[in-house]
């Protein structure tokens, strides 16, 4: 029901978004907004940094519906929008809160705030101006005109929607000391991952890596989520990051195109080539020729390391190798080099 509810309401609610309006909207999202903040970062000398006290819990459904209903001519669909609000939300009081995990929760959420958005840069002029769902980020050349903004977008978010901003999680400050957004530092130089995102990034890696090789899960699982997790660290250019991980990047990584011809697109996916259990390769590797079987990079998704529980046996683990004196005596012997 809440898919096709938002199948309904999402056109009408995306004509009031500005594009200052980065959350739970088609080709948005966390890259074009850390994207655009550092552009901001970069144009500006101050940035306000604001959140809002518990914002899911704290949504009133009155006010809420105050604003939605109006914009829906059918009865059936006013009836459902209004008894998905005012469903209860276990440990809050009647009244108030969305159900975080709903799809019309984040639309109902974003849709909710997006009458600041307007007030920010229509009413208030904010030079520059961020809102990732009930994270705010303004923008402004002086300090007095930073702290004007900050005190107006107070001032309205008690007044017109009956919120509190977190005083204590408030941060003004030069752009020259780094904004925290998103899981990110961003400078006008450039961004890093802040420290508690790169920690939880690199305990996610370890623990599938532990959940594979206890046979918790199969390997198109540890490949899929380590495909996933080197895209969004990839996209910033941290290949420091990927490194530490064990994935080690390189210029032209996924190159070779896809295909068992190239190296690519099965390994991404966890496969194997022919569908041959002794023939399961590393998902993240130097070496793109087929030929090569060894269990030398990334997780090592190989048949060296087959997981508990799984029959069969293990083939012998390749010879150690030495370099290029390896590789041209192998090649002189008429074997495929490693």
């Amino acid at each position: 029901m809440h898919h096709a509810l938002c199948g309904v309401i999402a056109p009408l609610l995306e004509r009031g978004f500005t594009e200052d309006c980065y959350a739970c909207r088609v080709g948005m999202g966390t890259h074009r907004a850390a994207a655009r903040a550092r552009d901001l970062v970069r144009r500006n000398a101050w940035a306000c940094k604001l959140d809002i006290r518990r914002y899911f819990d704290s949504v009133p459904h009155d006010r809420l519906l105050e604003l939605l209903l109006p914009m829906f001519r059918e009865k059936e669909v006013r009836r459902v929008i209004e008894m998905t609000v005012r469903q209860p939300v276990p440990g809050l009081p009647d009244g108030r809160g969305l159900p975080i995990g709903n799809l019309t929760s984040q639309w109902f959420a974003n849709f909710y705030l997006s009458g600041l958005d307007h007030f920010a840069k229509e009413g208030m002029g904010a030079p520059g101006y961020i809102r990732y769902m009930d994270d705010i980020v303004l923008f402004a050349d002086g300090k007095a005109e930073i702290w004007r903004l900050h005190d107006g977008v107070c001032e309205w978010v008690e007044r017109e929607r009956g919120l509190e901003i977190k005083g204590e999680r408030t941060v003004v400050a030069p752009v020259t000391e780094g904004l925290a957004f998103l899981g990110l530092r961003i400078f006008p130089g450039g961004w890093r991952f802040q420290r508690t995102r790169l920690v939880r990034t690199r305990r996610k890696f370890r623990l599938r890596e532990r959940q594979y090789l206890a046979g918790e899960i199969g390997g198109a699982r540890l490949a899929m989520c380590a495909a996933a997790a080197e895209g969004g660290v990839r996209w910033y250019g941290f290949r420091g990051i990927l490194q530490s991980l064990g994935v080690e990047g390189s210029e032209g990584f996924w190159a070779g195109g896809e295909g068992a011809d190239s190296g690519s697109n099965r390994v991404k996916r966890g496969g194997s080539w022919n569908n041959t259990a002794s023939n399961c390769r590393s998902a993240y590797r130097n070496n793109n020729d087929p030929s090569n079987r060894n269990n030398n990079i990334g997780f090592r998704l190989v048949s060296t390391m087959r997981p508990k529980g799984q029959a069969g046996s293990h083939p012998p683990s390749p010879a150690p190798r030495s370099g290029g004196d390896e590789q041209a005596r192998l090649r002189a012997a008429g074997s495929p080099a490693a």
